[in-house]
């Protein structure tokens, strides 16, 4: 009876140990499979800080590079800036030297014009003073001539026409040469003006 009991104890000794270290296989086991997952994760978050690593190193040097990029865009800027400021005074200062000087311009021809309206007008006169009086002459000495008496004509007249006709002539011949004064200058004004906008251009 003792050895039964005795026998029942180890054999109840030996399945609580058994089970003990099929308890321990277990716990060991899901110990190994989370220990994996973790090493596997702990790998993965060392893989991804390396790949965050050499992208923030990427982004350095690409801040580095734009920003040498924008320093030289913006001394690009300055630089064209300052020439388009200088350009535009250098413009503003031709552009009040040619208003000065198409004014002077200006001023010359009015003063020019002017002066070739009084001349136009005072030989105007004159050729009129001139045509009065010769018409004036030749009515006298067509008088004179007609006054005379006819043996006296016939003796004294030249082989050439009356001194009226030619007169005549003479006015008519003034009268044309004084039309033809008129339309010089006319044209004359017309290549004074057409010289003036030419030199605008």
């Amino acid at each position: 009876m003792k050895l039964r009991a005795e026998r029942a104890t180890a054999l109840q000794t030996m399945k609580d140990q058994a089970r003990d270290v099929r308890q321990m296989e277990e716990n060991i086991y899901h110990a190994g499979r989370k220990l994996k997952a973790v090493i596997e994760e702990n790998n993965r978050f060392k893989m991804a800080m390396q790949k965050m690593d050499m992208e923030c190193d990427y982004f350095e040097k690409q801040t580095l590079i734009n920003a040498a990029i924008k320093e030289g865009l913006q001394n690009e800027v300055d630089k064209q800036r300052g020439k388009l400021i200088k350009g535009w005074k250098e413009d503003r200062e031709m552009e009040i030297q040619f208003a000065e000087r198409d004014k002077s311009f200006l001023d010359d021809i009015t003063d020019l014009q002017k002066k070739t309206d009084e001349r136009e007008q005072k030989v105007s006169d004159i050729t009129e003073k001139l045509q009065s009086e010769l018409v004036l002459l030749a009515s006298f000495l067509e008088t004179v001539s007609n006054r005379r008496p006819t043996e006296s004509r016939q003796s004294d007249r030249p082989s050439t026409d009356r001194p009226p006709t030619v007169f005549r002539d003479y006015l008519d011949s003034r009268k044309l040469e004084h039309s033809k004064s008129k339309d010089n200058m006319e044209k004359s004004k017309e290549e004074i003006g057409r010289a003036s906008c030419r030199e605008r251009v």
